[in-house]
């Protein structure tokens, strides 16, 4: 009975996990007109991604994030730089396509140290925990604009400066709208259960 259990219990992970993967790709396709050379702002695309994460932890998460990522690339046109060689572009491939998405994942585990620390209740290291993944999206898309991308950067501006700004018109609405987003739901479901989040006890006098 208890190796049924388990079986129905990774069916049940596996299930979801593709459930959220098919939704995060439809609300990727909602988005405001993408820019020149990529990046746009989508309809909280990497909620369904995150709310896997919690319910099954950030390592389960990265994995789901990178089938995910895959997917995306295989049905979005692929944006490319024009790249010297083979490196380049595998380079290009994980830092605007693998790892920013996979990088959010890694939200339950800043939540957990945030609520180890004592320092926050459950939503507000849950918010933390999602921004600081979202955050680490953005680092990503800038590490890429500065090696792939710098030679697009307006004559005489810093790489740096240009990979900030052009990658933070889209990254950072991101951030603040998959956090708000997913707080939202946070205060409505515990991942876990998938029951209305218990209230902590009171602490007596």
């Amino acid at each position: 009975m208890k190796n049924q259990m388990t079986r129905n219990q990774k069916t049940r992970m596996l299930i979801e996990s593709a459930l959220m993967i098919a939704m995060s790709i439809v609300l990727s396709y909602l988005h405001l007109p993408a820019l020149p050379q990529g990046g746009d702002i989508s309809l909280c695309s990497m909620v369904p991604l995150i709310f896997i994460a919690y319910r099954y932890g950030w390592k389960w998460g990265l994995f789901n994030s990178f089938v995910y990522s895959v997917l995306n690339m295989l049905l979005h046109s692929v944006a490319t730089p024009a790249v010297p060689s083979f490196f380049y572009y595998t380079l290009m491939i994980l830092l605007d396509y693998l790892l920013p998405s996979m990088l959010v994942c890694v939200a339950p585990a800043i939540s957990g140290l945030l609520e180890k620390s004592g320092k926050g209740g459950r939503i507000v290291s849950i918010g933390v925990g999602t921004a600081g993944g979202m955050f680490l999206k953005y680092i990503s898309h800038i590490l890429s604009g500065v090696l792939l991308w710098a030679s697009y950067a307006p004559e005489g501006m810093n790489v740096w400066w240009y990979s900030l700004v052009y990658n933070g018109t889209y990254c950072l609405p991101e951030l603040v709208l998959n956090t708000v987003v997913f707080c939202l739901l946070a205060k409505c479901i515990d991942f876990k259960t998938l029951k209305r989040p218990v209230a902590p006890a009171p602490e007596q006098a």
